[in-house]
């Protein structure tokens, strides 16, 4: 039990010799030797000191006790001062112990950081060779994806273009159709009507030479006679 409240003890107020290995806590063993001299002697103002008996050592100390009875009022507030300026230590004791505590418990968890640190160095250590590295396959796969994208350009330009060239063939091929196929009933309709136009021709030429044919004898020998190619003319 008692090794128990000993430990409980160094738990809770961590001396120099509680720190771990690499790391020293500040000693709090004198302050609290201070503090406890201190408190054996925060009410000693104003009591009398012990002196031998004797008639007239009694009688000094009966005079010694009037005195400090009639000045007790003169030394009360020193005697509140000295008692809280043991609250005050004990405060600090309290938060170096507060201190101590928590660099103790930070201490162990850097130690718990110790093998992550030490990998982490071996990184820093490769870390200029895996730069280089990486920084070379960056360069690799920008030129690789570059070139893709000039092949993938190169090749889209060929086919809009053989798609264009095609489309013109094939839209001056259709503009030929469609040419053909508008002369093309022109011709028939011409081929229609040259006949016709022969034959009502011949019938005007007929009715013409009726005609003059039909004057001539109305006006008798009075006129001369026309030949036929003025006639076909006139």
């Amino acid at each position: 039990m008692l090794r128990e409240v000993r430990d409980r003890v160094r738990a809770r107020y961590p001396g120099a010799s509680a720190g771990a290995p690499g790391m020293a806590l500040p000693d709090l063993e004198p302050l609290v030797r201070a503090r406890d001299a201190a408190m054996a002697k925060v009410a000693a103002i104003g009591t009398v000191n012990p002196r031998r008996g004797g008639p007239l050592n009694a009688l000094v100390q009966a005079s010694k006790r009037l005195a400090a009875r009639a000045l007790d009022w003169h030394v009360r507030e020193q005697v509140i001062f000295n008692r809280k300026m043991l609250d005050v230590a004990d405060a600090a004791i309290e938060a170096l112990a507060s201190s101590n505590r928590a660099l103790a418990a930070l201490h162990s968890r850097t130690a718990a950081l110790e093998p992550i640190a030490s990998e982490m160095k071996d990184m820093r250590a490769h870390w200029s060779e895996w730069r280089l590295g990486w920084e070379r396959k960056l360069a690799q796969n920008e030129i690789q994806f570059l070139r893709s994208v000039a092949d993938l350009q190169r090749a889209f330009s060929y086919r809009a273009d053989l798609m264009d060239a095609n489309y013109r063939d094939a839209l001056r091929a259709q503009l030929a159709d469609y040419a053909a196929a508008l002369a093309r009933p022109n011709l028939e309709i011409q081929n229609e009507l040259r006949p016709s136009l022969e034959r009502m021709r011949l019938e005007y030429e007929r009715l013409i030479h009726a005609e003059l044919r039909l004057i001539r004898l109305r006006l008798g020998p009075a006129l001369p006679a026309v030949p036929l190619s003025a006639r076909r003319s006139a």
